[in-house]
């Protein structure tokens, strides 16, 4: 019998980020999710995060010396840091990445626009939000949940069909499209989109489609890869988090979270416990990060895990 509730709360907070984390390495999970120390240097994370912001800013405004402003003000890093030169991801390089969007978003999404739908604000009264950088949260019970974040959902005007937008950055040359295919991310977005097609009144279909525009920071240059996603696969996701649920839920029963050599060295680097992480916890956890405080209503959308296979097996009902 699983004792759900002895597992540490740092613990029961799960995204796709950390899916990928467990299913790497138990033992790396535990020691980040516990120590919250971060896996990479801080410029990588901060330079996709100005690229996505950009590109959620031009798609919402369509004026790029507008969007190069925003993005000066968005910015709080060096403008041009040895690290980011070398890698090619400053604060400049984010700004030649918009520019090398534009076109694209002239071509592929040129009859598209970001969707705007109509909420409950703060002050309890009626207001309309435009859908870039969409949250959802997911009670898993037991105190565990998943919170997911949806870059841009966007209309297609010509179709009338809404279109999650999914913007990536990779140091690769190359970029083949078995990487985001089958990601577990895109699987969970058909929740996202559920709610906002009841906001407009209908039914989505039993597909939708996903667009990740990848940018290269290595050659500057963008690549687009648009996926088909069935509704049916959300079945199939939904069991994936309660496996993962229940394969921390043993691992912390057992105090036993194992390492996996194979992650040890990966993205020509060694792991950031590499050396240290046979060492027990009392070692390695002498300081813990603190529980961090969240309130689901903060999230754009909350679910409990009953409602969304209840969802679930409405629609697959209605489609047999």
């Amino acid at each position: 019998m699983l004792d759900y509730d002895a597992v540490h709360p740092n613990l029961k907070k799960l995204s796709h980020s950390s899916s990928i984390l467990l299913h790497s390495c138990n033992r790396k999970f535990e020691l980040l999710r516990m120590t919250g120390q971060r896996e990479e240097s801080d410029f990588h994370l901060d330079f996709g995060k100005l690229v996505g912001f950009g590109v959620e800013d031009f798609l919402q405004k369509n004026d790029i010396e507008q969007v190069y402003f925003d993005m000066f003000m968005y910015w709080h890093g060096s403008i041009d840091a040895d690290d980011g030169i070398k890698k090619k991801k400053t604060f400049w390089h984010g700004l030649h990445a918009i520019q090398k969007f534009a076109p694209l978003r002239w071509s592929a999404f040129k009859d598209m626009e970001l969707f705007a739908y109509k909420t409950i604000g703060k002050d309890g009264k009626e207001v309309l939000k435009t859908a870039t950088e969409l949250s959802f949260y997911i009670d898993l019970g037991h105190g565990f949940s998943y919170r997911g974040f949806v870059d841009a959902v966007m209309l297609d005007k010509m179709k009338n069909e809404l279109v999650v937008l999914e913007c990536k950055t990779t140091g690769n040359n190359n970029v083949h499209e078995a990487t985001y295919k089958h990601s577990g991310q895109s699987l969970g977005y058909s929740i996202i989109l559920d709610a906002i097609a009841r906001k407009m009144g209908r039914q989505l279909g039993s597909s939708y489609r996903v667009f990740y525009p990848i940018y290269k920071s290595s050659v500057m240059e963008w690549d687009l890869f648009p996926f088909n996603k069935s509704h049916l696969s959300r079945a199939r996701w939904l069991k994936d988090i309660l496996v993962d649920k229940d394969l921390i839920t043993a691992r912390a029963n057992d105090n036993h979270f194992p390492m996996y050599g194979e992650s040890c060295y990966s993205f020509f680097k060694e792991c950031t416990f590499f050396g240290t992480c046979e060492m027990s916890n009392d070692v390695m956890m002498k300081g813990i990060l603190p529980v961090p405080e969240e309130d689901p209503n903060s999230f754009d959308f909350q679910f409990t895990l009953l409602e969304l296979i209840e969802a679930q097996l409405e629609r697959h009902g209605a489609a047999v």
